[in-house]
């Protein structure tokens, strides 16, 4: 039977950070959560604001790790060439401006169920975080520190974030933390830090938790 506990981590910083006309809510994990699994599959459910909602999913195996999207939450990835549907979760660079808008047009948005845009719960649909077969690994990480663009609602309005992992030529990943965007539809840009003098809150058990589910799971479907 599957089992679901919650990890408080030996140190989680939270910071405030202003940006122009709002205020970034920045998670730093202390020491990094390591995300990769030599058996059975397994889920870790990110929930990004604290609200006891799970935003976007992790999957993991021994072939690699995927990024499910929640609802119609979304992420930013590295679009194929024309006639493919999809491609990769893009790994985006310090400073690149997240937001309704990107400026790189290889890069778009998508749910992980790139058909239907939404997310059911429980559905097995995840994109490539990086993907390790006989041949190789297949991911458009580059083995160090890079961001995820993510997109998700809230009442108030969709907010933008990002998260913050290291990924590159094996099957799994390291999380250091991620940051959203407090202010509806304001962009965010990736990497932002902590401006001096601005004070942290550190503690055990802090609301901003990953949960981790560990036990028999089927594949993610991949896309």
């Amino acid at each position: 039977m599957n089992r679901f506990r919650y990890f408080a981590f030996l140190a989680l910083v939270m910071t405030a950070v202003s940006q122009a006309r709002g205020e970034v809510i920045s998670v730093t994990l202390a020491p990094p959560l390591d995300i990769m699994e030599n058996g059975f599959v397994r889920l870790d459910a990110l929930d990004l604001n604290g609200d006891s909602i799970t935003d976007f999913t992790f999957a993991s195996d021994s072939t690699g790790v995927f990024l499910r999207t929640e609802r119609a939450n979304r992420f930013v990835y590295r679009a194929s060439p024309p006639p493919n549907i999809g491609g990769p979760v893009a790994a985006l660079s310090s400073g690149f401006v997240i937001g309704s808008n990107l400026s790189d047009t290889s890069v778009a948005w998508a749910s992980s169920d790139i058909l239907g845009g939404y997310v059911d719960p429980g559905e097995q649909s995840f994109a490539v975080i990086v993907l390790c077969l006989s041949t190789g690994c297949s991911t458009d990480f580059r083995n160090q520190r890079d961001f995820i663009g993510l997109e998700f609602r809230l009442p108030d309005g969709i907010h933008y974030g990002y998260l913050d992992l290291f990924a590159g030529t094996y099957a799994g990943i390291s999380l250091h933390g991620w940051a959203y965007e407090t202010t509806p539809g304001m962009p965010i840009v990736a990497g932002a830090v902590p401006e001096p003098g601005i004070p942290s809150l550190l503690g055990l058990g802090a609301a901003l938790l990953i949960l981790r589910r560990r036990g028999r799971a089927r594949s993610p479907r991949r896309n």
